[in-house]
């Protein structure tokens, strides 16, 4: 879809039916700044406008898609056109997508992977692991079970927070609920 060809097109018929883009903006709820987007090609009108803005401006769907009027000669080749336009246009947003999709979710394992290794140093050095929720605290002389997302550790030891390290005698370390380390001192 030409999105700066469909906004000129509104443009024209609007102004064809002697309508200012404030007007057309309270007839279908939406901003004149909203409609002066649409009409500049920088912003296409969300789909549920779509019928709305065609019953207003006295056009067909094919009509507004393909940002001209379409006489009876044309209407067969200009809905396949129009069909094909928007069809590439929806698989370009599905593409782009699944890009951010895919970048979001590697960006959220790499920092799930990253506190990961920063806890299984930090309790291997006899440290209290951080960013994980304790289902007890962690006073002198007690145990905790911390729990992270996807994986936990259940630590034992004498805990003195003013000492170097937290006293960790023994830790063991799960990994999707499945023990894969332990560890005494």
């Amino acid at each position: 879809m030409d999105q700066e060809k469909i906004g000129k097109f509104i443009a024209k018929v609007r102004k064809e039916k002697k309508m200012t883009q404030q007007e057309l903006a309270d007839k279908l709820n939406v901003t004149d700044r909203a409609i002066g987007n649409w009409e500049n090609g920088r912003r296409m009108p969300d789909v549920v406008f779509f019928k709305p803005l065609c019953e207003i401006l006295d056009i067909s769907l094919n009509e507004l898609l393909s940002g001209e009027r379409i006489n009876e000669e044309e209407l067969k080749e200009k809905t396949d056109e129009v069909l094909n336009n928007s069809i590439n246009y929806s698989n370009g947003i599905i593409k782009k997508l699944k890009k951010i999709i895919i970048i979001l979710i590697v960006l959220l394992l790499t920092i799930w992977a990253l506190f990961l290794t920063i806890n299984l140093i930090r309790v291997n050095n006899r440290e209290k692991p951080i960013m994980c929720i304790g289902t007890k605290l962690m006073k002198d002389g007690g145990s905790g079970h911390y729990m992270c997302l996807g994986y936990s550790f259940d630590i034992e030891g004498n805990f003195n927070p003013e000492a170097i390290n937290y006293g960790v005698n023994k830790y063991d370390f799960y990994f999707l609920g499945i023990k894969l380390k332990s560890k005494s001192y």
